[in-house]
């Protein structure tokens, strides 16, 4: 019977370090925050709501939060994805305000 000792960890090509499983778990958490942030934006768009280049700005800096992840520590990238996404929500919504519109 096979004894597990400590966390597996995953050759990567792109890594001079192995990389462990949980990091591999952050990385595609932050690539689905990048889709979901395009997507919301792209949806937005098709609306006629909002440009949502906030959002696609948003998207970039998330996939760009991923190396925080493998240099300091995952609690690190997942407070600076947090702060993206606010502040990308705080610069759409005072850039996209608009005055309600009449519907009649």
């Amino acid at each position: 019977m096979a004894r597990l000792s400590g966390p597996r960890r995953v050759e990567s090509p792109y890594a001079e370090a192995p990389v462990t499983m949980l990091e591999l778990f952050f990385d595609l958490v932050f690539v689905g925050t990048a889709i979901y942030l395009v997507g919301n934006s792209v949806h937005l768009w098709l609306l006629g709501l909002s440009s949502g280049w906030a959002l696609k700005i948003a998207a970039l800096v998330a996939l760009g939060t991923i190396p925080i992840g493998h240099e300091v520590t995952d609690d690190v990238q997942v407070v600076a994805l947090c702060v993206v996404i606010a502040v990308a929500l705080v610069v759409s919504a005072r850039v996209e305000r608009r005055p309600m519109q009449q519907v009649a």
